[in-house]
């Protein structure tokens, strides 16, 4: 009886396992969908880190001693949206990053680290 008990106990740490992974994994990025989120930092020439607030999705992201979760990288964000803004947008699937990214001198020296997820975003808006 007690191998019995012992056999059941030592499966609970596999399905706790189980059951944190289905909880907590990422939604597939979608064309359709209007995302919020944060400016957390911006790299030359129009790139920029934004954390998502209304979705699971991206990756986390350190940066200057602060964890970010739900960070996906935006390669054509406005001259007009500036770190800390608020902004929504919507994520173009169909346009490679590099290919969005605006053309034009660079005068940043700081190299920041890019998120692995970067895309092309459409409608971008800054929240007021």
């Amino acid at each position: 009886m007690k191998s019995h008990l012992l056999a059941n106990t030592a499966s609970y740490p596999v399905l706790l396992w189980a059951f944190f992974a289905l909880s907590c994994s990422k939604a597939e990025i979608n064309n359709d969908e209007r995302y919020i989120g944060r400016l957390v930092a911006g790299d030359c020439p129009s790139y920029g880190i934004v954390e998502v607030e209304n979705a699971n999705i991206g990756s986390n992201w350190r940066f200057s001693d602060t964890t970010y979760t739900n960070v996906i990288g935006i390669a054509n964000i406005p001259d007009t949206i500036q770190r800390g803004d608020r902004i929504n947008f919507y994520v173009d699937l169909s346009t490679n990053p590099m290919d969005c990214q605006a053309v034009k001198p660079c005068q940043q020296i700081i190299l920041v680290e890019r998120p692995s997820d970067s895309y092309c975003a459409t409608h971008i808006k800054k929240e007021e």
